[in-house]
């Protein structure tokens, strides 16, 4: 159960469906058409677009670009805690800045504080995510190469970290497939509210 600031009980029913994924997937796009035709609401964090440039900026240190994805994680949680309704959808999660981060830093040779901060933001990021999500799926379009995009793979390396949380993978070339396989995992979320 996690307690709820703004609303003053408990919450147990974690209802956000996360769509998860390298760049250029379509999970904005697939999100959209899901919830038009399901009906649902669909959670958009700007500081999750906004924060990406700024944080890839080479002059910054990487104790201030951890600072950028912890206030963009911030601005996801509050977002996550305000949403009402039975069954909600996102295509911009914690974990996408979780592997935005792991590519960043992985880059760099951490000194001890950094990767002590490294560690913070990403237990904050698996927190978030096991409290609020139901389901995160995992979204990869076939690889033309036979190789996946590095991204990809920290991607998926990453649901390994969450817990509590049932995970998806779908690689399919088809994104009207996507949206009735996920459209079938909404309506059994919400009980068929949203048919």
């Amino acid at each position: 159960m996690a307690w709820d600031f703004t609303k003053g009980f408990y919450m147990t029913d974690k209802k956000i469906i996360g769509l998860c994924g390298f760049p250029k997937t379509g999970k904005a796009l697939i999100a959209l058409k899901i919830a038009e035709k399901k009906g649902i609401k669909l959670i958009t964090v700007p500081e999750y677009d906004d924060f990406g440039s700024r944080a890839k900026a080479g002059h910054l240190s990487v104790k201030a670009k951890l600072r950028l994805y912890n206030e963009a994680l911030d601005s996801g949680i509050t977002s996550y805690y305000l949403t009402e309704g039975k069954v909600s959808l996102i295509s911009q999660t914690p974990i996408d800045l979780m592997a935005n981060a792991l590519f960043e830093f992985g880059k760099h040779d951490l000194s001890t504080e950094d990767y002590e901060l490294f560690k913070m933001f990403r237990a904050r990021c698996v927190g978030a995510l096991n409290r609020f999500f139901s389901d995160m799926i995992f979204l990869q379009k076939a690889p033309e190469t036979g190789q996946e995009d590095q991204l990809a793979v920290l991607t998926r390396s990453f649901l390994d970290y969450m817990k509590d949380t049932s995970c998806y993978t779908m690689v399919e070339h088809s994104d009207e497939h996507w949206v009735e396989m996920i459209s079938q995992i909404v309506h059994r979320r919400s009980g068929g509210v949203y048919d």
